[in-house]
């Protein structure tokens, strides 16, 4: 492959180029100091083999590949001498490339779902990322919109990436709450009493049977009654009711009627 790489010595003075078809650059054998490659945009050299003369004891020396590229890539460069080699890993060491997508997050999602229904499909805006190379990839996401989620506080995570591999993400959280809107049932049917009662009486205790009630949630609380059994009625019609009400504040009530009629004498 072609390498489009300058070889400079530390202090920045020239130490040799790579030549065109050329995949190797030569470090010169007097190199004064540590040596370090400098690759251009367009050099995304993979296992680069850097030929050195340098005795045993010079191979001490740190050599570096500094790589300038939108794509950087995992590569070996390898430097041999004689029967020695030594492998150092290239990473990209141009801050330009080094800033990591800007991501703009969300606030956390609130939804809510019938109670026993376990959770429900919840929809919301994506983030989004920009990064400075123009170019800002999704790289993953735990969940999407219209996922279904279980009731209770999961946890969202975005993850964008650059091309020059930098990332950056974004969490956020979605709870589902059940909320209980059904409100108790209750057995409201044939309560009515009838009662008859000699003249010039003016009432009667009255036993009758109370009202019942269940609930969703499996708990239905007696929250009111305007009268009891075996309570004193007067003649004419009374109207009972009894409210109950479930441990999400939900309300029914039943209402029947106490009759007392006055025979005759």
């Amino acid at each position: 492959m072609y390498l489009l790489c300058t070889v400079f010595t530390t202090d920045g003075s020239l130490a040799n180029s790579a030549l065109p078809d050329v995949d190797f650059v030569n470090i010169p054998f007097n190199a004064p100091q540590d040596v370090m490659i400098s690759a251009g945009r367009t050099c995304t050299p993979l296992n680069v083999s850097i030929i050195s003369d340098l005795t045993h004891e010079m191979m001490s020396k740190v050599f570096s590949l500094i790589l300038y590229d939108l794509q950087p890539l995992s590569s070996m460069v390898h430097i041999v001498s004689g029967q020695l080699q030594t492998t150092i890993t290239i990473t990209d060491d141009d801050p330009e490339n080094n800033v990591p997508p800007v991501v703009s997050c969300i606030p956390d999602v609130t939804e809510t779902t019938p109670l026993g229904t376990g959770g429900r499909l919840v929809f919301y805006t994506e983030p989004t990322a920009t990064d400075d190379s123009g170019i800002v990839s999704l790289q993953q996401r735990t969940h999407g919109p219209g996922t279904f989620f279980s009731s209770g506080v999961t946890q969202v995570t975005y993850i964008f990436v650059d091309p020059a591999g930098n990332t950056a993400e974004c969490t956020f959280r979605v709870i589902v709450t059940e909320i209980d809107e059904v409100p108790p049932v209750i057995a409201c049917v044939g309560l009515d009493v009838t009662e008859t009662i000699p003249l010039n009486v003016f009432g009667t205790p009255v036993q009758f049977r109370e009202p019942t009630a269940a609930d969703n949630s499996g708990t239905a609380i007696l929250q009111s009654r305007t009268h009891t059994p075996g309570q004193f009625f007067q003649s004419g019609t009374t109207q009972v009711t009894y409210v109950f009400r479930d441990p999400s504040g939900n309300t029914a009530e039943c209402s029947f009627n106490i009759i007392i009629t006055v025979g005759m004498s």
